[in-house]
């Protein structure tokens, strides 16, 4: 087929089948909606003519959309099915795989809203909160919206499962719906992540009392059934596409490959870290507030239990985040002997390792920097905190000390385990280009808060000279500047020196690349791309295996191996520097 054709077919095929969903979504629930206006159980109505009305429009949408849809799906099928290399090409194509992508993307909001709106309804209703439960109509639709988006998507999960059993995908082919999958994972675990912190909110509140002025008796049932259905939705989501990835990385054949060197694999893990760490420091930071505004005597709560209640209630929150935390690191350390042997093995913990040390420093930064242009407010006598209640500063001292404490111990254990590395794979560890970035990263941004901070000290001095009144006297217009500029001084001092240290002993190592030109000769239908990822595997420390197959490169190649001019010109030649 075509590429053109290719396109004109699966964009028709594309926009019948939106139609046909719609069509039959709003028919089913019209359904349901005289199914519940007969039981007597909605408490909304329509007239006969409006009904009549809605089931001609979607009636006719269906009538004309799903002739056209079939006709084109079955182009596209006929397609696949022809013998050689025709059926081949469909199979494989880009454009089949953006449909297939495409239409089960589309559907996925509406399934994950309805979901959600079913379990909110069931709940309220076990837990008879009736004054919330909704309009039976509006469910009967969210029931017809979910049957349909879900045969939906099922329908072409199982048309790619065919496709995918069927032989390998390269490309576009391979890694659209593999980003489906990691992406649907990925909210699933978000949705799955603040259910859960949620329903600890509400066991806290229960626990505690709830600190909201509330007249119905089971106030806890509608925030409940919320965070009940959100937290149900999402461990579904996300079970089922990362089970389907646990089952894809223990195949045998190409997919579990695939699966096994995929980057979209890991980038999704370390979305998921990054979000995990993000939020655990976060709630242990508050904890440590609250801690904090206790030694400094902040009297903002009257008794013991609101302060237990302050300092656990973070904690608690932070738990789910912190288990998604600690499994995903248990997943980047946790490989198999055959995977734990290969170099990317190493690089994934080492993008792991100063991930953490990354988020750490920013919250040490931020918290040491505020806190730093309060003590010098505090010690120049500045308004902003000589002017004010001492409470004012004390209570932004424990916030943002608490945020540098926590912080620099996530830091402390991080850049800990990079520099042990280091002195176990030196080599490796001052040449590996997640370290540079992480310190790279660390100057750039610590250069461009010195900057900010700078310009905003010499802007004030000069309005001071110029007779220029900002409000505040001298010491408050400076002291937050100052802080940051301070700060930001020591973390780009730290990583330049480190930088500095890693390239200078890398050139009194003499480390030099050695390259060594090997060729490997395969059968016409041998499986080149598995026995290189084999020897790549098998490499020791700071080796590194580049395919440059070409055409051109076999006139380099001695006589005996050139082989007849009518050879197959695709034997790939594999430099080992």
């Amino acid at each position: 087929m075509l590429i053109a054709r290719r396109l004109y077919v699966y964009f028709i095929a594309a926009v019948s089948l939106g139609m046909v969903a719609i069509g039959l979504s709003n028919l089913l629930g019209l359904a349901f909606m005289r199914i519940s206006e007969a039981v007597g159980t909605s408490v909304r109505t329509q007239s006969p003519e409006s009904v009549r009305r809605e089931v001609s429009l979607y009636a006719a949408l269906l009538i004309v959309a799903l002739p056209i849809w079939l006709f084109h799906w079955w182009l596209a099928e006929r397609a696949v099915h022809r013998p050689g290399s025709d059926g081949e090409a469909e199979r494989t194509s880009a454009l089949r795989a953006l449909y297939l992508t495409l239409v089960m993307a589309a559907p996925l909001t509406s399934v994950i809203a309805s979901a959600v709106e079913l379990l909110r309804w069931f709940f309220n209703t076990l837990f008879s909160a009736t004054a919330t439960s909704g309009d039976t109509y509006e469910h009967g639709m969210s029931i017809a919206v979910f049957l349909v988006s879900s045969a939906v998507i099922a329908y072409h999960a199982s048309v790619r499962r065919r496709d995918t059993r069927a032989g390998p995908l390269e490309d576009e082919a391979a890694w659209l719906p593999r980003l489906y999958l990691y992406a649907v994972a990925f909210i699933g675990a978000m949705f799955l992540l603040f259910g859960v912190a949620d329903l600890l909110r509400v066991l806290d509140d229960a626990l505690f009392g709830t600190r909201a002025v509330v007249s119905a008796g089971r106030w806890w049932a509608d925030p409940l059934s919320s965070a009940a259905a959100r937290s149900l939705v999402g461990l579904g989501f996300w079970g089922l596409c990362w089970s389907l990835s646990l089952r894809t990385l223990t195949r045998a054949d190409w997919l579990g490959v695939s699966e096994r060197r995929s980057a979209l694999r890991w980038f999704y893990v370390y979305v998921v870290v990054f979000i995990s760490v993000l939020f655990t420091l976060r709630g242990v930071s508050l904890s440590l507030d609250m801690v904090l505004r206790w030694i400094l005597d902040v009297p903002r709560l009257a008794n013991r239990e609101g302060w237990t209640r302050a300092i656990l209630e973070p904690l608690v929150v932070a738990i789910p985040f912190a288990g998604f935390w600690i499994y995903h690191r248990l997943v980047v350390v946790g490989m198999t002997p055959e995977e734990a042997s290969a170099p990317l093995a190493a690089s994934l913990r080492r993008v792991y390792t100063y991930l953490v040390a990354l988020v750490g420093l920013a919250f040490t930064g931020v918290g040491l920097a505020w806190v730093l242009g309060i003590l010098i407010d505090l010690l120049f006598g500045g308004t902003r905190t000589v002017s004010v209640s001492s409470l004012f500063w004390r209570d932004d001292v424990a916030r943002f000390g608490s945020f540098a404490l926590v912080g620099a111990a996530a830091w402390l254990w991080q850049w800990s385990s990079a520099e042990q590395r280091l002195a176990e794979h030196a080599a490796a560890e001052r040449g590996a280009m997640t370290r540079r970035i992480y310190l790279y990263a660390t100057l750039a941004a610590s250069l461009v808060a010195i900057l900010v901070s700078l310009a905003i000290v010499i802007y004030r001095v000069i309005s001071a000279v110029l007779g220029v009144s900002h409000g505040p006297n001298m010491a408050s217009a400076l002291s937050p500047a100052l802080g940051i500029a301070i700060v930001a001084g020591a973390l780009f001092a730290y990583p330049l020196n480190v930088l500095r240290r890693d390239l200078a002993q890398r050139e009194e190592a003499g480390v030099e690349a050695h390259m060594v030109s090997l060729v490997l000769v395969a059968p016409a239908d041998a499986d080149i791309d598995a026995t290189v990822a084999r020897l790549r595997a098998q490499l020791p420390e700071g080796y590194r295996l580049d395919r440059t197959s070409s055409a051109r490169q076999r006139t380099a190649l001695p006589p005996i191996l050139r082989g007849a001019p009518d050879d197959d010109p695709k034997t790939p030649v594999v430099g080992v520097p």
